[in-house]
């Protein structure tokens, strides 16, 4: 980030700067990655498959992916450390499948009479959340088991529209619909007794801290800045503000909080920097940053609860998002100290780890899979 960007002074009616936030929270959730030229290297700085067509696939999985029904559409994750849910687009609707990496087969879960905008797992990989719309003005929410049994079912008016699971809850949902004007509704959905109730809170992209708790950053309206301090408030709208601030970029899973700020005169660092939900350190490290218009590129992430591993696509030095050809380094970093390198040379695109840890869907369809094992990429689909 150049120290021009610290000086400009943003004047933003209320609208305008929740427009600014939506947008740079989408801006920050897709990462649009700057421009790369290096080709993914193994650790050992062998040239890994980008494709899966010339080389041996991990031993046992069985791919290509085949669809049964209509065309590809998307990947949206694991179910277990062998199966994954993709979906087709058929002529009208979408059908979701599970597919099994070692027997090649896949498996009809559901299919829908609108297209699917997305699917999201629960962090317990028991439920499925459905998102369809039947208009650019409307969104339809379902809740399914894996085998593809509605448990709750809730149309929302909205252009678009934000979810995040509870993790401490299995059937918990948050909704955020935004409409054109981007003022938001929140609502919380239970699968378990089909309730959605409308709830109040502070800003539309909040993170669970706990089964009645949440976090988020408190943007001033009246005063725009690239830092804010977090804040941690219990669903009846008791607060407290952390006695941190400088914050640019917020993420939480179950019983952490991730905040990452910059560092530096130049703020050419990022310091990334766990908490456990009573906000006492766990691990801090700093990585080279990338700078934008609206801040800095937040490269996309993942958590591995199960092993307690946090991968994060690192950039090779600091400077201008924009202009940046450098790569990534694909590293993760263990809670209890520690980082190994998965991939050098790799573009910054979304991850989700299996549950075990040992692959990675990977791509803007998680259309293909990192083997962190074998440290290859491969395809999931026939290119």
């Amino acid at each position: 980030m150049g120290k021009s960007l610290r000086n400009i002074s943003y004047q933003f009616s209320a609208p305008a700067r929740l427009l600014f936030i939506f947008l740079l929270f989408f801006s920050l959730a897709s990462c649009s990655q700057p421009k790369e030229k290096a080709q993914p290297t193994g650790q050992s700085g062998d040239p890994v498959v980008n494709g899966g067509q010339t080389a041996k696939q991990s031993e046992g999985w069985k791919l290509p992916l085949k669809v049964p029904e209509g065309e590809f559409f998307k990947v949206f994750g694991w179910l277990s450390n062998s199966e994954i849910v993709f979906a087709s687009n058929l002529s009208s609707g979408s059908n979701l499948y599970r597919y099994s990496l070692e027997t090649g087969e896949s498996d009809f879960i559901l299919m829908t009479r609108n297209p699917i905008v997305t699917v999201s797992i629960n962090p317990q990989k028991t439920r499925l959340m459905v998102h369809t719309s039947p208009s650019s003005y409307e969104a339809v929410v379902t809740i399914y088991d894996t085998n593809g049994n509605e448990l709750a079912n809730q149309s929302f008016p909205s252009s678009e529209l934000h979810t995040e699971w509870n993790p401490y809850e299995v059937d918990d949902l948050l909704i955020v619909a935004f409409y054109e004007d981007w003022t938001y509704k929140a609502f919380r959905m239970n699968a378990a007794d089909r309730k959605v109730d409308e709830i109040g809170i502070a800003d539309p992209f909040v993170k669970w801290i706990g089964k009645d708790k949440y976090a988020y950053l408190e943007w001033d309206e009246d005063n725009p800045s690239f830092f804010a301090p977090l804040v941690l408030q219990d669903i009846q709208g008791e607060k407290a503000t952390a006695q941190f601030g400088n914050l640019y970029h917020l993420e939480t899973y179950k019983n952490l909080i991730l905040g990452i700020s910059a560092a530096g005169e130049d703020l050419d660092k990022a310091i990334f920097t766990f908490y456990d939900t009573g906000l006492s350190q766990l691990l801090s490290f700093e990585l080279p940053q990338l700078g934008r218009f609206s801040g800095w590129l937040v490269p996309f992430m993942d958590f591995n609860d199960n092993k307690q591993e946090f991968t994060i696509f690192e950039p090779i030095k600091s400077g201008d998002a924009d202009a940046y050809t450098e790569g990534f380094i694909l590293a993760s970093h263990a809670l209890g100290g520690g980082r190994k390198v998965l991939l050098e040379g790799a573009e910054n695109q979304p991850i989700e780890s299996s549950p075990n840890g040992e692959a990675f869907l990977y791509g803007y369809r998680f259309e293909k899979i990192i083997d962190s094992v074998g440290k290859r990429v491969i395809s999931l689909i026939q290119e």
